[in-house]
């Protein structure tokens, strides 16, 4: 049996886990592109950004000039030097309807399958607000490459969210039964020596689960 007391020592590299990044929920968006897609974050009370659209406005002028200003207003030189270049991508390229596709792989989620992120996403974690699901399994796939380069990989490894956290959406016996089935297959195919850390958010914030085969 394996034990580690911090994901530091975890994955043998320094991980910018932020504290009071909570959510209160978790969503999927229901126009998902099929049943491997999360495409949508929850919604996160009075901790998110204001969205462009949502008070009432005059004209398409007024939308461009308030988006123009938060983007304007942003301090580049007050964040993490690893985190500039995100930003720097997300407020020079991206528009509202923009997103990025980033594949995440079988050995996390047991299916092959698209995490999207859109500028809200991104905003709200280079200012460590509330994080998505999205974000969590963007994060894990970058912890899943940096324990095989630091050679952890027959060690652990780290599980989707989806497969554990109730999704709003689908509450329903049969949905809850599929995801259990789906964690269940998972682990049965999995190598019996590693330990599965799987992101785990119950409505109020993240915790991350530990399970031993």
């Amino acid at each position: 049996m394996y034990e580690a007391t911090t994901m530091k020592e975890a994955v043998n590299g320094f991980v910018a886990w932020p504290k009071i990044s909570i959510e209160l929920d978790i969503s999927m968006n229901k126009a998902s592109r099929g049943p491997n897609h999360v495409l949508d974050q929850a919604a996160d009370g009075n901790k998110r950004p204001k969205k462009l659209g949502k008070k009432p406005i005059n004209s398409q002028t007024e939308v461009q000039q308030d988006a123009k200003q938060q983007r304007l207003s942003f301090d580049f030189n007050k964040m993490n030097m690893e985190l500039r270049p995100l930003a720097y991508y997300a407020f020079s390229s991206m528009r509202e309807d923009n997103q990025i596709e980033i594949p995440i792989p079988y050995t996390i989620s047991g299916a092959n399958m698209l995490a999207f992120l859109n500028f809200d996403d991104i905003y709200e974690f280079i200012n460590f607000q509330g994080i998505s699901v999205n974000c969590i399994l963007v994060y894990l796939r970058y912890l899943t490459e940096l324990r095989v380069v630091n050679r952890r990989a027959e060690k652990f490894v780290f599980v989707s969210p989806t497969l554990i956290s109730p999704v709003r959406t689908d509450t329903s016996v049969a949905g809850l039964r599929e995801r259990a089935d789906a964690l269940v297959v998972f682990l049965h195919n999995a190598p019996k020596r590693q330990l599965y850390l799987v992101p785990h958010n119950g409505g109020r914030h993240w915790v991350l689960g530990v399970i031993g085969p």
